[in-house]
């Protein structure tokens, strides 16, 4: 018995040292909603997921980014007042998983991106918004080329394939 309870506390400290909350704040990102964030929270993803995974909190405040890319066992947690911005700038995204829409235009860049992974989601009471109206009329001065063309550039909130959450 003393060994069962001595494994299942073990166990217990192990989960503890492995998982943790993650501060995107603590790897460089800005509230500001104006400093691009893509990097510092990526960092923060990285970092929790090399430690075994668990939360990345975005606390108060506007955090502007561009392609954030899950890794297996991490919850995204937005803190109250927290808000993820999209990037009005279609430069700032990454196409991770590319793949032609039916009408044969290249598609498949996103703002959050899970390929093939597992154990992953998004809780809190924040707010991801995708800024699509805006970006959509950054777009529209740069790109000149027909419509049908131009759209396939334009990220979609997110890109989940295979992943389960």
């Amino acid at each position: 018995m003393k060994k069962l309870i001595l494994l299942i506390w073990f166990a217990h400290i192990a989960a503890v040292v492995c998982a943790g909350d993650v501060l995107i704040t603590s790897f460089g990102a800005k509230p500001d909603g104006h400093t691009m964030n893509t990097v510092a929270i990526q960092k923060a993803i990285d970092y929790c997921y090399s430690k075994g995974g668990g939360r990345v909190i975005f606390p108060k405040g506007d955090f502007l980014a561009g392609t954030i890319e899950f890794r297996d066992n991490i919850k995204l947690y937005f803190e109250k007042d927290a808000r993820l911005l999209g990037s009005t700038n279609v430069e700032d995204y990454r196409n991770v998983d590319p793949f032609t829409e039916g009408l044969g235009i290249d598609v498949g860049w996103a703002l959050l991106v899970a390929v093939d992974r597992k154990n992953i989601g998004i809780e809190g009471y924040g707010v991801i918004d995708g800024q699509g109206s805006a970006l959509k009329a950054a777009h529209i001065l740069k790109d000149t080329r027909p419509e049908g063309q131009r759209w396939g550039r334009r990220p979609f909130y997110y890109a989940l394939c295979d992943a389960i959450m």
